[in-house]
């Protein structure tokens, strides 16, 4: 732990500064965890509706949001996939389930 608090200090800034600048910690609400600084979120409604919107979670996501529900309803356009045994990198921890539901939509 010491060696890894000194490098983040002394070594020239990484990939943990760039998150520090994209994401916020938020602890006092229903889903605590990190989220965007800017969400999308606030931006959705900005789209043309002929735009096709797809949601993608793992059903074991550190970072779904509670919003998105509420954002699909709202979207004639967008839908919401919630793959089998998936964290947050879908594509990854489950490719087969991935690869299904993208090939599915794009059909």
């Amino acid at each position: 732990l010491a060696a890894y608090l000194y490098h983040i200090n002394a070594d020239k800034p990484s990939g943990e500064y760039a998150l520090n600048a994209l994401l916020v910690p938020v602890m006092k609400t229903d889903h605590p965890g990190v989220y965007a600084r800017r969400p999308l979120a606030d931006m959705m409604h900005k789209l043309p509706e002929n735009i096709p919107v797809v949601f993608m979670y793992g059903d074991r996501d550190w970072m779904f949001h509670p919003q998105v529900h509420e954002i699909v309803s709202k979207m004639p356009n967008a839908h919401l996939k919630i793959i089998d045994r998936a964290g947050h990198h879908v594509y990854f921890d489950n490719p087969e389930s991935f690869n299904r539901e993208l090939i599915a939509l794009l059909e």
